[in-house]
């Protein structure tokens, strides 16, 4: 994986984090802290997904 493909990685997989974290607070209506929920969820959709490129 060269650099550009790991940068539009990143992107989008951002982008998807954060785009279900601001729909899960406007279904739950949470005043919640929004990066701390962002790093938990980060770290463990960027956990599963290192597991899964490691797996082959």
């Amino acid at each position: 994986m060269n650099i550009a493909h790991y940068l539009d990685f990143r992107d989008k997989f951002l982008k998807i984090v954060v785009d279900d974290l601001l729909e899960n607070q406007k279904k739950t209506k949470k005043n919640g802290n929004l990066f701390r929920e962002f790093d938990q969820k980060f770290n463990v959709q960027l956990r599963e997904k290192i597991l899964d490129l490691l797996a082959g």
